[in-house]
């Protein structure tokens, strides 16, 4: 029986309250007066009978259970350092990857910075460049606006004369040959 409670088979063993609990019914059943209804009742039951065991068995069970019990604070102080140990890393941890994030985000700070400088300057010098060439591309619409304008005063001013010249021949009259 010992080896099966070692390797942790289920036994059935009495307790010492089960065994009070037996021994009391044996009394009572020995001191029943004959023929009594209560004591006929009690011989249909059977009591089983549980197998004695020895007081070293029993103290040897109840030392092994003790000792198994005694590790339990130290297994739960393992637990508990092994835990703590796992909460310190898991912070070291979140702490480490919240430093890479913000030195992420400088870093891209810094390139988006460079960038938007960057673009700033390529954005002024495109205006710049744009103000030059509508300021040429107006220059030569005034140039030619100008050259225009004096092409048409030039054909007006002809066109006045030949009216004049028109007007001072008819007022002469047709002229002979």
């Amino acid at each position: 029986m010992d080896h099966d409670v070692a390797r942790g088979a289920a036994t059935m063993v009495a307790s010492s309250v089960d065994m009070a609990v037996l021994e009391m019914a044996h009394r009572w059943q020995k001191t029943l007066v004959a023929g009594t209804s209560a004591r006929e009742r009690l011989a249909a039951v059977e009591v089983p009978s549980m197998p004695q065991q020895t007081l070293a068995s029993r103290v040897d069970r109840l030392e092994r259970r003790v000792e198994s019990l005694e590790a339990l604070p130290e297994r739960m102080d393992r637990l508990e350092s092994q835990f703590l140990q796992f909460r310190d890393e898991v912070r070291s941890e979140f702490s480490a990857v919240r430093d890479e994030i913000r030195a992420g985000d400088q870093g891209l700070g810094g390139e988006i910075r460079a960038v938007d400088k960057s673009l700033r300057a390529e954005i002024r010098a495109v205006d710049e460049n744009l103000r030059v060439e509508i300021r040429a591309g107006d220059e030569e619409t005034r140039r030619q606006m100008r050259v225009l304008h004096e092409d048409v005063i030039a054909r007006l001013s002809l066109i006045q004369e030949q009216k004049r010249h028109r007007s001072a021949n008819h007022t002469r009259g047709p002229r002979l040959k």
